[in-house]
């Protein structure tokens, strides 16, 4: 299996299915670690023809979004 890094800007993934619900203190949280040491695990997406869709990582995908 290959895995391929590519870039995406945030506001184009979406969020399809079912997931988690978010937790506001924990998107808060993560976004403090992001903007002190960076996004050290991103979220995991899939594409489609609509682009890219979200897999996991909804916490961090928001925490960017507030960054």
């Amino acid at each position: 299996m290959t895995t391929t890094i590519r870039k995406f800007r945030v506001a184009d993934i979406r969020v399809l299915g079912q997931h988690r619900p978010l937790d506001k203190d924990k998107v808060r949280a993560l976004a403090d670690s992001i903007k002190a040491i960076g996004l050290r695990t991103p979220p995991t997406v899939r594409p489609s023809k609509k682009g890219p869709i979200l897999v996991t990582g909804q916490h961090r995908l928001e925490a960017a979004k507030l960054l």
